[in-house]
């Protein structure tokens, strides 16, 4: 399926990447060049990053976490390379991606640890590149929720936060809200 057309243009489901991530690339405020896809949704949202014109980084944080990824870029023949890598610890170079895009991590991480994750974002994204990342809403979320002041709180600083926006997305078969949270790094 996700051969034949543009991914955006697929049924919410399995196949339709992260609307953050759509409406992202739809306003033209991301940089073009090397992203970081921190998703690992089984490949989509990366495959969508390369249909952009992206040069694209997948990373899973789990064992066995991107075997359908794999799978899809090879069958796609994508510009888009896989790692398994901690979310405190990844193996790039300082400031080698334009933009991030985090939909999970950030709020999977407690205390301590989102610290050093943010802090590793930083690392890894060049100055003046946008990081992306979503985070759950207090309108129907059942973990680590998030209003939309306290989300900007959570990133900014060290990022300045450009615009925090309502969104939605499919999760366990219901469609959650969620905000989508644009940031650039200093």
């Amino acid at each position: 399926m996700y051969l034949d057309r543009r991914l955006q243009d697929n049924e919410v489901g399995e196949y339709r990447p992260n609307e953050a991530l759509i409406e992202a690339v739809a306003s033209r405020m991301l940089p073009s060049g090397r992203a970081l896809d921190l998703s690992n949704d089984n490949g989509i949202d990366a495959l969508f990053l390369a249909q952009s014109g992206y040069a694209v980084a997948l990373v899973g944080f789990y064992p066995g976490e991107l075997e359908i990824a794999r799978r899809r870029v090879d069958e796609m023949q994508a510009k888009v390379q896989l790692y398994s890598t901690e979310p405190t610890k990844m193996p790039f170079h300082p400031g080698e991606f334009d933009m991030v895009f985090d939909p999970r991590t950030y709020t999977s991480l407690k205390g301590e640890e989102r610290d050093l994750f943010l802090a590793e974002i930083m690392r890894v994204l060049r100055p003046e590149g946008i990081f992306v990342a979503v985070v759950p809403s207090f309108k129907d979320s059942v973990r680590g929720c998030f209003t939309k002041q306290n989300a900007r709180a959570a990133f900014e600083p060290p990022f300045t936060v450009m615009r925090v926006e309502e969104t939605s997305g499919w999760e366990n078969g219901a469609t959650r809200s969620y905000y989508s949270i644009m940031m650039r790094r200093p």
